[in-house]
């Protein structure tokens, strides 16, 4: 399973993997919207984890860009 996870903060990056990572699952982390639709663009995710606030926007439009790109994507 391959995760991508939208988070900002470091801290929680590192809970978030160690746990993720536990399941087990390979996961990406992205820090920013723009990031995400970069990593978002290039590989196919089984799943998003998506930080509400973020720097440069809001985890609800990231949402729907990545879901217009890859409706398959829960």
């Amino acid at each position: 399973m391959r995760l991508l996870l939208v988070e900002d903060d470091a801290t929680s990056q590192g809970f978030f993997r160690a746990a993720l990572e536990a399941l087990p699952a390979t996961v990406d982390i992205a820090g920013s919207v723009a990031q995400a639709l970069r990593m978002g663009s290039a590989v196919r995710y089984d799943l998003w984890l998506v930080d509400v606030h973020l720097p440069d926007g809001s985890g609800h439009a990231l949402l729907r860009q990545l879901r217009a790109l890859h409706p398959q994507v829960p």
